[in-house]
């Protein structure tokens, strides 16, 4: 067995630590200096700890894991994240330490950061799965301490992609957690959203009514809650157009902002305005847009 103290607190670490464990991670969580961290990895490697990879046996991994109490292990992650931060770390690996430290917020931030990394290489089911991460409880749910900017960009973002298994359950914690009327504004129109996608139009209507009164003060908002509304044939919004051409790529999804769409939800939605407005005057024929799903 090992016998060194260090050495067990070395791979109890790097157990925490998963894959955010290069060895120039080590001396910045252990408080040992790099040629000392090398002494208790090749104590390790002798001892039968670690292979050339890592953990030499799933066995071995299991038993340093539940070596570790819960307290200590909540810890050892923050120890981790903090190290990460300090060396640039991705923003998924410190959403997931973070969270695993109990820090909700910090886990919120990163996550989001990482989703929109993701978005902008357009890979929306990983950006759905950084926020997922930073935000759920691994037990199923939502976790107490998710914040609310997070759980609405999650909502747009699973919009985005057509997952609705969640979503329900996902607003109402966003509901929850959004004390600024901007926010709670921003949640009645993904709710809004939502009963689009799912053909309740009266409903949607209604949501985005009450939406509409909440993001007065905000130009960006109130402007896309609007063209929701009109494309669910809300009649407070009859003077909401689509407000110019179609962009002719995505806006740039932003890590920090309240929105009720992804940036290419937004775009069909402007489309499906336009073309309802060009079927309109005989330019495309009749009947409605389908609306964005």
């Amino acid at each position: 067995g090992v016998s060194s103290p260090a050495a067990e607190g070395l791979a109890q670490r790097a157990r925490v630590a998963a894959g955010s464990f290069p060895v120039g991670l080590a001396p910045a969580i252990t408080g040992l200096s790099s040629w000392k961290v090398a002494e208790k990895w090749n104590e390790l490697l002798l001892a039968g700890v670690f292979d050339a990879r890592g953990f030499a046996f799933p066995l071995v991994e299991c038993a340093v894991r539940d070596a570790v109490p819960d307290a200590v292990r909540q810890f050892m992650h923050g120890e981790v994240a903090r190290a990460l931060e300090r060396q640039g770390g991705a923003p998924d690996r410190l959403a997931f330490h973070w969270r695993e430290a109990g820090d909700g917020a910090r886990a919120s931030s990163h996550g989001r950061a990482a989703a929109a990394v993701c978005m902008a290489v357009g890979d929306t089911a990983r950006a759905i799965a950084a926020l997922e991460q930073a935000v759920l409880d691994p037990r199923g749910g939502v976790a107490a301490e998710a914040h609310g900017l997070a759980l609405l960009q999650l909502a747009a973002l699973c919009l985005e992609a057509n997952r609705l298994e969640r979503i329900d359950d996902v607003l109402d914690a966003a509901m929850r957690a959004s004390d600024a009327p901007l926010a709670r504004g921003v949640c009645l129109a993904l709710l809004g959203r939502v009963r689009l996608v799912r053909g309740e139009l009266d409903g949607a209507r209604v949501s985005f009514t009450a939406a509409a009164t909440l993001v007065q003060h905000d130009a960006a908002l109130r402007q896309d809650v609007a063209r929701w509304a009109r494309l669910a044939g809300a009649p407070a919004a009859d003077g909401a157009g689509p407000g110019g051409p179609v962009p002719a790529s995505p806006t740039p999804w932003d890590a920090e902002r309240l929105t009720p769409q992804t940036p290419s939800d937004g775009e069909r939605r402007d489309t499906a305005l336009a073309a309802r407005a060009a079927g309109a005057d005989g330019v495309q024929g009749r009947g409605e847009a389908r609306l964005p799903r």
